[in-house]
């Protein structure tokens, strides 16, 4: 039997930080750990806390919880301490690769930097909208995800609304903004760079596979599946889709999926699907990388799923999650934590090692 835990979270909605039993959250959706090298105990786990409009911190000793960045509970842009930065839906968290103890934080409309410290400005503004170019011009709607490459030159963005994947040069001084894919349409179109389509952007991950160059290669999860994103080339192509998960839950559950299409490297579902998976809306995937495969939740089907990166043999590990759209993989200590927005708690999984 996998090992599951809740790390700490009371199960009631609320701001409230302290101990790991009565401790609040409003709607956890992301969560990073920290990189520093001492062992799993003595690190931090960084949560978005969207409904909150704040960045929490769980020390994974015991489970206390508190504010790492924001304050103000009903949203707003402001830069500065910790204490005094304030953001609107937080979404999305990555460590900084050779700072330990720094992040850099996603919400609605812009990117910051947080050195545990202060709270500063990497891209983007107030407002939402569409615009490349220095960071400070730069415009973004909903960052869902942040994936930095490991020497801190470039940080990219899964961004939802615009449905598109884009990319901030950490190396200029004015950190200079570009679309990579997508040309901004909501739909599912394989394609090179501009010329792909994306249905609505969640998280990235880096290809593992040891036959791939190191950080050539990312997976996107979309509105309608998991896609592959070829960084060097530009080619943007559709691998496993979301009624590959659908089949195995309704599988497990004996349900009937009917009207399940492959088309372009995407699988459709088109028709009528009986209980208990009414008015279904896969969306809110969360992403985490082995080597040999991908590990995936969804926002409507409950549990974790496994897909083999070479066969797409996709097989659901766990039952015991409800709508968990953030996770955060710990390769050494083979464990996946879980943020289950729908319980309002931050959970870990031990992970098969068979998945690794």
């Amino acid at each position: 039997m996998n090992k599951l835990a809740v790390v700490c979270g009371s199960g009631i909605r609320g701001f409230e930080d302290g101990a790991s039993d009565t401790a609040d959250f409003m709607f956890p959706i992301a969560v990073c750990l920290s990189r520093e090298p001492d062992g799993l105990a003595s690190r931090q786990l960084i949560c978005a806390d969207s409904m909150g409009h704040r960045f929490r911190c769980i020390g994974l000793s015991d489970g206390s919880v508190s504010t790492f960045a924001g304050s103000d509970q009903s949203g707003g842009f402001a830069n500065g301490s910790c204490q005094a930065a304030a953001f609107r839906f937080p979404n999305s968290i990555c460590a900084d690769p050779l700072n330990p103890g720094c992040y850099w934080l996603g919400d609605e409309s812009s990117i910051r930097y947080c050195d545990g410290k202060r709270v500063s400005l990497v891209a983007g503004c107030e407002w939402m909208g569409y615009t490349d170019g220095a960071g400070d011009q730069a415009q973004f709607r909903h960052v869902r995800g942040l994936l930095a490459t490991s020497n801190r030159q470039t940080l990219y963005v899964a961004e939802g609304a615009n449905y598109r994947l884009r990319s901030v040069d950490l190396k200029s001084h004015t950190l200079q903004v570009q679309t990579i894919c997508g040309d901004g349409t909501c739909r599912a179109r394989d394609g090179v760079g501009l010329d792909s389509s994306l249905d609505f952007v969640h998280r990235i991950c880096f290809d593992r596979s040891s036959n791939v160059k190191p950080e050539s290669v990312m997976f996107i999860t979309t509105g309608t599946a998991v896609r592959r994103f070829d960084i060097e080339t530009g080619n943007c192509v559709g691998l496993f889709g979301i009624c590959c998960l659908l089949h195995v839950a309704c599988r497990m559950s004996h349900v009937a999926v009917h009207n399940c299409n492959f088309v372009g490297g995407v699988f459709y579902w088109s028709g009528a699907l009986t209980t208990p998976f009414p008015h279904l809306k896969l969306r809110s995937f969360g992403l985490a990388s082995t080597t040999n495969y991908l590990i995936v939740s969804t926002h409507n089907l409950k549990g974790l799923y496994a897909i083999h990166i070479k066969s797409g043999d996709t097989t659901q590990i766990s039952t015991e999650f409800d709508n968990p759209p953030g996770l955060a993989l710990d390769g050494d200590d083979c464990t996946l934590f879980v943020a289950d927005d729908k319980h309002s708690q931050i959970k870990l999984f031990d992970l098969p090692e068979r998945y690794f």
